[in-house]
């Protein structure tokens, strides 16, 4: 599996949200918690406001 880091900014922006799915939203946050430490800072914005560190 690939995907661009503009595309996994846009996936976890639209799947993370309070709207989404549970199901989609955990996938989402696991993807997320997945990503390097060295790289999260680039995906911290797209997650919800009570999610940011």
């Amino acid at each position: 599996w690939s995907i661009n880091a503009r595309s996994l900014q846009n996936f976890i922006s639209l799947r993370s949200s309070k709207s989404a799915l549970w199901e989609i939203r955990n996938l989402a946050n696991a993807i997320y918690d997945a990503l390097p430490e060295e790289h999260k800072f680039i995906f911290e914005k797209c997650l919800p406001e009570d999610e940011q560190n």
